[in-house]
């Protein structure tokens, strides 16, 4: 896969998303499109050992757009936080600008990029689709809105910085920001040291409000089980960072 230099590359990880692919790419392409024109962008697919057709349907889309571009992970033992760390440690990230994370699920609305790339363009370095910052709706399903929120006070307790929402994966940086980061996480937990350290070296931030959608295709990967142990590390690991680094 090559790359030549893009203003922004958005990156989603997908494991098993065929029916949702077929609904966000057009939706991103057609945003994109009407709202900034001007911004060479590129899709970065990465197909994290899907076992259904998303990788036939990357493929697919790839093949008509050379802004589409994918990575695929061949190992089901790597869990989708190395997947992501790996390609943002990359020099292919040197190739852009800006980036976007969000996730395949449509749990992050596309409509938010056009908003998220405007606050970048006004001088932001770090941008945040939050889901729990003041008078924001609950989501469904509530029990996860509750631990989820639950988590998030108790995390910014204890690590005190300017966002609310840590463990979201829908936010938008400045592409040179992401390698000063000594980022560890393996899987969900990726999401919370990313956040809070970004939260840190941008001299500049905004936390928006966004809309989380639960899914309507497929199956939820997070485990509650087994992600809060690695965010319990993460925690200490952002904590490291940002008062004893």
């Amino acid at each position: 896969m090559t790359a030549k230099n893009y203003e922004l590359f958005i990156i989603i990880p997908i494991k098993n998303e065929e029916k949702n692919l077929r609904i966000l790419i057009p939706q991103i392409m057609k945003i994109m499109k009407e709202a900034h024109p001007e911004c060479s962008f590129a899709l970065i697919l990465l197909d994290h050992f899907s076992t259904d057709n998303s990788s036939e349907i990357i493929s697919e889309y790839a093949q008509n757009r050379s802004n589409i571009l994918s990575f695929r992970l061949n190992r089901n033992d790597v869990r989708i936080g190395t997947f992501l760390r790996l390609i943002l440690s990359k020099d292919l990230i040197k190739n852009c600008t800006y980036i976007i994370t969000m996730d395949a699920d449509l749990s992050h609305p596309p409509l938010y990029l056009a908003k998220m790339i405007n606050f970048l363009l006004e001088g932001n370095e770090f941008v945040l689709g939050a889901r729990y910052m003041k008078y924001q709706s609950p989501f469904h399903p509530i029990r996860r809105f509750l631990i989820s929120k639950l988590f998030n006070k108790i995390v910014g307790l204890f690590l005190r910085t300017n966002i609310s929402d840590y463990t979201t994966g829908y936010r938008a940086f400045q592409s040179d920001l992401i390698s000063h980061l000594p980022l560890k996480g393996t899987d969900f937990n990726i999401h919370l040291e990313i956040n809070a350290m970004l939260s840190k070296v941008a001299k500049k931030n905004k936390e928006i409000p966004i809309r989380y959608i639960k899914r309507k295709h497929g199956k939820t990967k997070f485990k509650y089980f087994t992600q809060f142990p690695r965010y319990f590390v993460s925690l200490l690991r952002a904590f490291s960072f940002l008062y004893f680094r």
